[in-house]
């Protein structure tokens, strides 16, 4: 996961209103990581495209997290405490719920 940029969480430490912070997280049929969805290095985005259009069916999982303060706080500060909170809720690929679950296929 890349940093995230500060200066995009000024507007909330200047209103002081929270941040939420989600995780999403592409997943294939049995739960696990869908590989078939990344999008890096040098991958161009009508590839991923047709990886994604190619391959078997994926479904997404939003995980809303703790709201994270922001009256009182420094844009670096609310980033870094943003991408902690995502990146610990995507170390493991969360688990797919069954019929009355939102997710999705894609």
């Amino acid at each position: 996961m890349l940093p995230f940029h500060a200066n995009l969480f000024e507007a909330a430490v200047d209103a002081q209103v929270a941040v939420q912070p989600c995780a999403l997280a592409y997943l294939d049929a049995h739960g696990s990581w869908h590989r078939g969805v990344d999008y890096a290095g040098e991958v161009t985005f009508v590839q991923s495209i047709m990886s994604i259009l190619g391959g078997p069916p994926v479904h997404a999982r939003l995980s809303c997290l703790v709201p994270i303060a922001g009256a009182g706080a420094h844009r670096r500060e609310l980033a870094q405490a943003a991408h902690e909170a995502i990146a610990r809720a995507l170390v493991e690929p969360p688990r797919l719920l069954h019929a009355a679950s939102p997710t999705a296929p894609l």
